[in-house]
């Protein structure tokens, strides 16, 4: 690999870092919340192409000083991690809230029901509807 390619994708990626570090909020609130951002006149296409861009450019440079394949791994796996992790928390999640063998949390002190969540707290039984049937 060629010095300057290697020169290259440093300052590519110290481009992108200082784009995130300047743009944190904004681009995690538009890409979080979109709509919200959009009512709140945050410009969402402005920020989508800005992170668009910085990633599109980091890619591109790193592809040609690396390769594809690492470039499409580094891209990939981290994704593909957090959604087995999130698979295996919601099975824990599952097994934890949803099944007839461990109770509630509620159910378990010594007040019983008396500390059963009000109507209007209705986060308790979610995690039962975030599994396919």
């Amino acid at each position: 690999v060629p010095r300057a390619q290697i020169y290259a994708l440093g300052a590519a990626g110290l481009a992108a870092i200082v784009v995130h570090a300047l743009f944190f909020k904004e681009l995690v609130f538009v890409s979080y919340d979109p709509e919200t951002a959009l009512v709140q006149g945050v410009g969402v296409f402005r920020y989508e192409l800005l992170l668009n861009l910085a990633t599109a450019v980091v890619i591109s440079v790193a592809t040609r000083a690396v390769g594809a394949l690492p470039v499409f791994a580094f891209t990939v796996i981290p994704a593909a991690a957090a959604l087995m992790l999130t698979e295996k928390l919601r099975l824990r999640s599952h097994s934890r809230w949803c099944s007839a063998s461990s109770p509630p949390p509620w159910a378990t002190t010594p007040a019983g029901l008396s500390s059963f969540p009000p109507a209007h707290r209705w986060w308790w039984w979610l995690p039962s509807f975030w599994y396919p049937a």
